[in-house]
């Protein structure tokens, strides 16, 4: 029993550091609330998070899922320093030159995309504010990986209030001074993000040397490229439904729908952080032979108790955040914050399967969730409009929570 809670105690003190800090970004998101809805029109709101929601996907293509690749492959490496950190950069600098091909591809590309991606948004300013946010994203979800697998949360709390801190103060001067609208909203998270990026490269610099190994490149590739379709399918399942609806309907009612999918996002980010913790001490107590149930059980709890708390103050949360006019957001709230307590115990599920390195299944189950996602809202949104893509969300996150738990059941039933 003591070597259980000895093993379970740095998994949670890491959750709950990875925790605090992973939400101070969406609490200074929830501060700027009133902020956004007062000086903010729905559909300027909703061309925000449909920017967000489209730089999402651009990032992770970026990122070819490399950053997952760090979380695991980084282990195969224990009692060889010299060899992780040629590890480690190598991967920043592969992702660091993909992304920058990627980005002056789009920028060449420009009016052909982006008359495709937009229909009511304009394209200028806001297709180079895709751009670069995923540009800064991608290569910030290297140093964060390169953070966990480290286990310094500390440093990703420091990032984390450094960018909250500089968000809120911009926002509200290109916001409420400048009158930047939209714009300017998005302006102050590029500008956060490219701060922050350089600081985490001078926290991980000791962490790396920097070089292309192109046996380390490729076996990590090997591992993350059958898991694009899974962070793909993710996005198709989170965030795509925006980028349709924008097709759709008027931007007032895409506002709505983004602030209360906004609203259910922190609680994502909140089962994302303690993921961040779970993940690492996960596959070093595997590596070790050692017990994980307790980590299980208390993963499981915090979502069970956190869901239930968001779905009863739903009401009372968007009256608190939000002005009245956005208050027609607060039906559409409980029925996402189902989908994202289903999604939180498929991660649970998901770091058995990869650590097994079962991409292979991990990413079928995804990629049908986000194919017969993508299937509803085509269907639906055009015919009940925000109701469609509540529909698909729920839909999508249980049929890939039912796959992922079949494959499991499978894999066990093979070992025995």
């Amino acid at each position: 029993m003591q070597n259980r809670s000895a093993n379970s105690s740095p998994f949670l003190g890491n959750a709950l550091l990875y925790t605090i800090g992973s939400m101070i970004t969406p609490a200074i998101g929830l501060i700027l609330l009133p902020v956004y809805t007062s000086y903010l029109t729905p559909g300027e709101y909703g061309t925000i998070t449909t920017i967000q929601a489209l730089a999402g996907i651009l990032q992770l293509v970026m990122l070819l899922s490399l950053h997952g690749a760090i979380t695991r492959l980084y282990y195969e490496f224990l009692e060889k320093p010299n060899e992780q950190k040629t590890y480690l950069g190598s991967i920043f600098l592969f992702v660091l030159l993909f992304s920058s091909a990627l980005s002056i591809f789009l920028f060449v590309l420009k009016p052909i995309i982006g008359s495709l991606l937009f229909k009511n948004i304009p394209v200028d300013p806001f297709y180079f504010y895709f751009i670069i946010l995923s540009f800064f994203t991608s290569l910030s979800s290297i140093f964060h990986s390169v953070i966990r697998v480290k286990e310094r949360p500390w440093s990703m709390i420091g990032g984390y209030m450094l960018k909250g801190i500089l968000i809120l103060s911009i926002s509200l001067v290109v916001i409420i001074k400048l009158e930047m609208g939209a714009s300017g909203a998005l302006l102050a998270n590029v500008m956060a993000e490219g701060i922050v990026l350089l600081v985490y490269f001078f926290i991980c610099k000791r962490d790396m040397i920097l070089s292309l190994s192109k046996p380390y490149i490729w076996m990590s590739l090997t591992f993350s490229i059958p898991l694009l379709p899974h962070t793909l399918s993710n996005w198709f399942i989170v965030a795509s439904d925006r980028i349709i609806l924008e097709k759709f309907i008027p931007l007032d009612q895409l506002g709505y729908y983004s602030l209360a999918a906004q609203m259910a996002t922190v609680l994502r980010l909140l089962y994302m952080s303690i993921n961040s913790a779970y993940v690492p001490r996960y596959n070093l107590l595997q590596k070790q032979g050692k017990t994980t149930e307790n980590m299980n059980t208390y993963f499981f709890a915090i979502i069970l108790v956190t869901g239930f708390l968001a779905i009863v103050s739903s009401g009372f949360l968007l009256q608190l955040l939000a002005s009245e006019s956005y208050y027609p957001a607060q039906k559409f709230l409980p029925f996402l914050f189902i989908g994202e307590m289903i999604q939180g115990v498929n991660f649970i599920i998901a770091a058995k399967l990869l650590y097994s390195k079962k991409t292979g299944s991990v990413s079928a189950s995804s990629f049908i969730a986000g194919a017969i996602n993508l299937v509803i809202n085509l269907s639906l949104i055009p015919v009940i409009g925000v109701w469609g893509a509540v529909v698909s969300t729920i839909a999508a996150e249980s049929i890939r929570f039912g796959f992922n738990f079949m494959w499991l059941k499978r894999m066990k039933r093979l070992h025995l």
